[in-house]
C-alpha cells in the first residue's frame, strides 16, 4: 500500500536559505536600512526583488531586514571576523556599520558623544555581539533622551519670556552664575533662606505658555554634559491615569522618571516602586493590615533617599 505522505521529504535536512549568500543581503546586512532603487545597482532585478520581499519598509520608504535575519547574515553567512573586509569591499557607509566596526575594535564609548540615531544602534550591537555589551545602561540613556522630547517639541519656536525666566531659574538657583555679585549673593542666599523657601506656582489662563515657560525651564537645567542636572517630576494631568485622589501611582510615575533621568539609582528607585506596588495591591485586596502603612516607619522606607 502507498502511502500519501512523502517521509523522505519529511525527514530529508532543510535546506539553506541561498538568497542569504546574495551581496544584495550581505550589503543590507551591513547597511541596516537601505534604498532598494539606489544602494543596490550591481545587483539584477531578480537579486533585489527576492531582498525586498525579505524586507520590512520603513514609513520613509527605505526597507530593513528583519533583525533574525540581520544577526543570521552577520554570524552565519558572513561571521563577524569579516565584517570589517566587506564593509570595505562593499563601501558601506552608514552609522550602524560605523558603530559595528567601534564595538568590533573596542573602541570607548561615551553616551553623551553619541546622536540619537547612533546609541539606538549600539543598543542592536548588543543582540549582535553578546556579552560583549551591557545593554541596561544603553536603554535607560535611550528612555532618559526620550523623556526629554516632549519638552523639546514644545520649545521649538520658544522666544522671549526672559523675565520670566530669569525669574525661575533665580527661584530654582541651579544654573552656574555669572560674575562676582552674583556668585556672592547666591551664596549669601542659599546659606540664609534656601530651606524658608514657599513653593512656586505658576498661574495663567490657558494658552499663555505656561507649559512652554516650564519645558524651557527644564531643557535649560538638564543640558550639561558632565553628569550634573535638576532632578524633576513633571505630571499631566490633563492626560488620562493620574489624579491627585490616587497619589501612590503619581509617586510611582515620580520615581520612574527619576530612575531615567539618574539610571545609576534605578536599583534604589525601583525597589521603592516594588514596595509601593505591594501596597496599593494590598490596598486593593483590602487586607487588614493596610493601617500599618501609614506608620512612621514605612513613611522612612518609601520617602528615605
Amino acid at each position: 500500500m502507498q502511502s500519501s505522505y512523502n517521509f523522505d521529504k519529511l525527514f530529508s535536512p532543510a535546506k539553506e536559505e541561498k538568497s542569504f549568500t546574495k551581496d544584495s543581503f550581505l550589503k543590507a546586512a551591513l547597511m541596516f536600512d537601505f534604498n532598494t532603487d539606489q544602494d543596490f545597482n550591481e545587483c539584477d532585478r531578480e537579486e533585489i526583488q527576492s531582498l525586498t520581499e525579505a524586507s520590512k519598509q520603513k514609513m520613509n520608504g527605505k526597507y530593513f531586514l528583519p533583525d533574525e535575519t540581520r544577526i543570521k547574515i552577520l554570524h552565519e553567512v558572513i561571521s563577524l571576523e569579516k565584517i570589517p573586509f566587506l564593509i570595505e569591499k562593499f563601501n558601506v557607509r552608514s552609522e550602524y556599520s560605523d558603530m559595528m566596526l567601534r564595538v568590533i575594535r573596542d573602541e570607548k564609548t561615551d553616551f553623551f558623544d553619541l546622536s540619537d540615531s547612533e546609541l539606538y544602534y549600539l543598543l542592536k550591537m548588543a543582540s549582535l555581539f553578546p556579552g560583549k555589551l551591557d545593554d541596561e545602561p544603553i536603554k535607560y540613556e535611550l528612555r532618559r533622551r526620550y523623556h526629554f522630547v516632549p519638552f523639546q517639541q514644545i520649545t521649538k519656536n520658544f522666544a522671549g519670556r526672559n523675565k520670566e525666566l530669569d525669574f525661575v531659574n533665580e527661584y530654582i538657583d541651579w544654573l552656574p552664575k555669572k560674575g562676582f555679585i552674583n556668585k556672592t549673593s547666591a551664596f549669601f542666599r542659599n546659606t540664609i533662606n534656601w530651606h524658608d523657601k514657599l513653593p512656586l506656582v505658576i498661574q495663567g489662563i490657558g494658552g499663555i505658555g505656561k507649559s512652554t515657560l516650564i519645558s524651557k525651564i527644564i531643557l535649560d537645567n538638564n543640558n550639561s554634559k558632565n553628569g550634573e542636572s535638576l532632578p524633576f517630576i513633571y505630571i499631566d494631568f490633563d492626560l488620562p491615569g493620574f489624579s491627585l485622589s490616587e497619589p501612590m501611582s503619581v509617586l510611582l510615575e515620580g520615581l520612574r522618571q527619576l530612575s531615567y533621568q539618574y539610571p545609576q539609582h534605578r536599583e534604589i528607585f525601583n525597589q521603592i516602586c516594588d514596595h509601593i506596588s505591594t501596597m496599593i495591591y494590598a490596598k486593593s485586596q483590602e487586607q487588614s493590615k493596610l493601617v500599618n502603612f501609614s506608620s512612621k516607619s514605612q513613611r522612612v522606607f518609601v520617602y528615605r533617599s
